[in-house]
């Protein structure tokens, strides 16, 4: 990439200014978003020059596609059939396993209920007033994540509580066998982004050794009818190391620039688009950035679907700056207690389920 062009496509990463954070009608293609192909990777270990091709996407834009990992196209397949089946159920059917009534963050989350990511003023929540021309969320999404029993230390119910599932048949079977193996596919990326670090790559296995990772199976419903452009998700930064994101054929995904120009991923099927989050920018000292990104809802005629896997460390990992070539532009944090305060402000829910369990609200003292 030539440094003419990396200036045209250089993203905001997550400490994006006032300028960046507004809302833009204007939304440009994004064609040149790199493919990055990992099969031989996984097949036989050989690196080649995979570490410095996922350090330059890193640095310049957070984003983009890698093909090659191991999720059979069936196993996508029949988990996206599943998926649609439970989205085209009556509401109050799919409410029946809504997260206010499953004891956790697992099960349906409707229309309108995610919001106030702390980026972009315009997002708001279930119980907010929105003027007119606001955009909020629009869509709905069946989330599901790693099970913890209720004894662990570092149980809380948003993080590890028991899955819910719905009364389809085969569901679980489906949706399971595709998280299975996007859990698989994490390992590998863990794996180079440790090469990329200059670390061992086995360096991030201790530390996802219990990891929080979640998965949101998303929804998009057709614009509805008027003058306003519903957004599905508003802008944002992902609170995790990385997302492992798949879609349909509808594309709806954007990314922000450094000129507050919005850029549309192309929706490739065969691909996965990763992301870098807000704990791998960290842990990078912001040499891998945090994208600020949104996703629009279609044309009126059809929905949009996909699959984003968040890749979480453990609850208790430290993280801090692995950059030996400047100071660190973030304190050291422990990774469950920043990944609860962003979930707990995007999520309307019960008060209740933020309750602390755990006593060791700290940072040991070592790593303070």
């Amino acid at each position: 990439m030539t440094p003419n062009m990396r200036r045209r496509v250089m993203l905001a990463n997550c400490r994006c200014s006032n300028a960046h954070r507004r809302q833009s009608a204007q939304v440009s293609s994004f064609a040149n978003l790199p493919v990055i192909d990992v099969g031989a990777y996984v097949r036989t270990g050989r690196v080649g020059t995979l570490a410095g091709e996922i350090t330059e996407a890193c640095a310049s834009t957070g984003f983009f596609q890698v093909a090659g990992l191991p999720v059979a196209r069936r196993t996508k397949r029949e988990a996206y059939a599943a998926l649609r089946a439970f989205f085209e159920r009556p509401t109050d059917e799919k409410r029946r396993i809504h997260v206010t009534k499953t004891g956790g963050l697992r099960g349906y989350i409707g229309v309108h209920e995610q919001g106030d990511y702390g980026v972009d003023a315009s997002d708001k929540r279930l119980n907010a007033d929105p003027a007119p021309g606001e955009l909020r969320d629009y869509k709905e999404v069946f989330t599901l994540g790693t099970e913890r029993p209720a004894d662990y230390e570092y149980y809380f119910p948003d993080l590890f509580g028991k899955n819910a599932w719905p009364d389809i048949a085969d569901f679980e079977t489906r949706v399971s066998a595709y998280y299975e193996e996007v859990l698989a596919s994490s390992h590998v990326m863990y794996s180079l982004f440790a090469r990329c670090l200059g670390q061992e790559p086995t360096y991030f296995t201790a530390l996802t050794a219990h990891p929080m990772n979640s998965m949101n199976c998303i929804y998009y419903p057709p614009q509805p009818a008027g003058p306003e452009r519903s957004v599905g998700i508003g802008s944002h930064t992902d609170f995790e190391c990385f997302t492992l994101l798949s879609q349909d054929d509808v594309p709806g995904l954007e990314i922000l620039d450094d000129g507050g120009e919005w850029h549309l991923v192309p929706a490739d099927p065969e691909v996965f688009v990763v992301n870098i989050g807000d704990l791998l920018a960290r842990w990078s000292n912001d040499k891998m950035r945090s994208t600020v990104h949104r996703a629009h809802n279609p044309p009126a005629g059809r929905g949009r679907q996909s699959i984003a896997f968040f890749c979480a460390p453990s609850y208790d990992a430290v993280v801090r700056s692995l950059d030996q070539t400047a100071p660190a532009r973030y304190p050291p944090v422990l990774a469950g207690e920043h990944l609860r305060q962003r979930i707990a402000a995007a999520n309307a829910i019960e008060p209740s389920l933020y309750s602390r369990k755990w006593s060791g609200t700290h940072l040991p003292a070592n790593d303070s």
